[in-house]
């Protein structure tokens, strides 16, 4: 770990026990079985958009249309 402006050094990590994810174990069956997971990035891309959303209506002070955005398709988000 280094701290900003100062030396490097160790830090000891703690050994943890295998913990099972039920996320990965379905992702892992979406893969293998070739369908979608509980979640995939479509979803993101509209959590993206609502987040985008917030930060242009803060600065511009007026209301944003999160459908409009995700019209506008990801490259312009």
């Amino acid at each position: 770990m280094e701290r900003w402006g100062g030396e490097a050094r160790p830090v000891e990590q703690e050994s943890f026990e295998f913990v099972e994810r039920a996320t990965l174990q379905a992702l892992r069956v979406a893969v293998e079985d070739g369908g979608q997971p509980e979640t995939t990035a479509a979803d993101n891309v509209k959590s993206l958009a609502v987040v985008l959303g917030c930060v242009r209506s803060i600065e511009s002070g007026e209301g944003v249309d999160v459908a409009a955005l995700l019209a506008l398709g990801d490259a312009k988000l």
